[in-house]
């Protein structure tokens, strides 16, 4: 289970290519599931797979449905039927089970994360920022919040906010030569200007 979790996170967080982690997470939790076919986390587990690795919503769905009968109070179960439900769009179901995550383990730095993501599509913009700040209350140093408050910041047309999260996401990320590019580029040429230098 470990290592299936592990293979899906590099893929989500670490820049590892999906398409080498999908079989390798798919291997290790089918093998977790033969020792054990009753592990609601491995059930979720392959679920959460299947939505962000395979992009299979129907295998998805019944994995994490399967793991919630199993255990009503698995967190990442509630986490990965938020993700389906928001991105079937249906964000008041998803912000339910987001909720329901929280309720169970409030310092989850992911499902935290996947609910400033679900409020802000949901059109809660500001909620959505002020729970990004919770979020580095719990975590100040996890990269990933400010790429989410990148996303925020250029929804709204901040395009000053929006570039130094942008780039304090990549210094977080050890990478300083991307965030100096991104300063640099927008300081020089404007935000068109730096969406074209990034796309070059």
């Amino acid at each position: 289970i470990g290592v299936a979790t592990a293979e899906t996170f590099m893929a989500i967080y670490g820049d590892a290519p999906g398409a080498e982690e999908l079989p390798r997470a798919r291997a290790a939790v089918t093998k977790a599931l033969e020792i054990d076919p009753s592990s609601a986390e491995a059930h979720n587990i392959l679920g959460g797979i299947e939505l962000f690795l395979g992009r299979d919503f129907a295998a998805s769905e019944r994995e994490t449905d399967r793991a919630l009968e199993l255990d009503p109070n698995l967190a990442n179960g509630h986490r990965h039927k938020g993700l389906y439900l928001a991105w079937q769009g249906h964000f008041d179901e998803a912000i339910t089970e987001f909720r329901r995550s929280l309720e169970i383990e409030p310092l989850g730095l992911a499902t935290n994360l996947n609910f400033a993501w679900c409020l802000l599509y949901a059109g809660r913009i500001d909620e959505s920022d002020a729970h990004l700040k919770s979020v580095q209350d719990i975590d100040p140093g996890f990269w990933f919040t400010e790429y989410q408050r990148f996303v925020n910041a250029r929804a709204k047309n901040d395009h000053d906010a929006a570039v130094e999260h942008l780039a304090r996401a990549q210094e977080l990320r050890d990478l300083p030569d991307a965030a100096k590019f991104i300063r640099e580029s927008y300081a020089k040429n404007g935000w068109e200007g730096f969406m074209r230098a990034s796309i070059a």
